[in-house]
């Protein structure tokens, strides 16, 4: 199965709130089993994110990126030379993360996600936790 590598974040974030939920054993088995290849891919992606910034930016005499803090948000922010410079970091990381990578992801029937509504041992999903798990269904 093929996603962005800016779409990777959200899908871990999808089946982390699923993860903690009852489940039957396949489907727990694969969650977890494509969270942690999603996340080993995402530790990657943002290496490379960080590479693209920190060899664009200023930097103090000893090499350092030069930080400064993003009042609305709380998040220290890497400084440029110019807003071009700045920007043409920016269309690099928005290319990365318009690639499309091919992902073995683990996939699971809808029997099985049917017996969280049939089994009164399992949690039931809420639409919220299908729709994170829609790319995983076959």
């Amino acid at each position: 199965m093929k996603l962005k590598l800016g779409e990777i974040k959200s899908v871990i974030i999808g089946l982390r709130k699923v993860y903690d939920k009852k489940l039957p054993v396949a489907l727990s088995y694969s969650i977890a089993s494509n969270e942690k290849m999603l996340l080993e891919k995402y530790k990657e992606v943002e290496e490379h994110r960080e590479k693209i910034f920190k060899e664009t930016c200023l930097k103090d005499d000893g090499g350092v990126p030069i930080m400064l803090k993003n009042e609305k948000n709380g998040t220290e922010e890497y400084t440029f030379e110019t807003d071009a410079i700045k920007k043409e970091a920016i269309s690099k990381v928005e290319e990365l993360y318009e690639l499309d990578e091919d992902f073995g992801i683990r996939t699971v029937t809808m029997n099985v996600i049917e017996l969280t509504e049939t089994d009164p041992k399992y949690d039931i999903l809420t639409a919220q936790d299908m729709s994170a798990l829609l790319f995983m269904i076959k």
